[in-house]
């Protein structure tokens, strides 16, 4: 939401390896990226199971990243 688009197809450059790297990688490319961000928690899910900023993601991975959330 933040960046204003719903989902975005990336080819991943040789040097990311998992989600902290793409991250790192989108904040440099995109200044919308960058603030979207900046000083936020994140929760990340790969191919739609929760996982860590160091899991390993390859370009046929579905990577979603968003705010934490809560529920009952």
């Amino acid at each position: 939401d933040e960046i204003g688009i719903k989902s975005e197809k990336v080819e991943l450059p040789n040097k990311i390896n998992n989600s902290r790297e793409l991250i790192d990688w989108l904040s440099k490319n995109s200044v919308k990226h960058k603030l979207a961000f900046q000083n936020k928690t994140i929760c990340i899910a790969i191919n739609q199971e929760f996982s860590s900023l160091d899991d390993k993601i390859n370009n046929e991975d579905e990577v979603a990243i968003f705010p934490p959330v809560t529920g009952g």
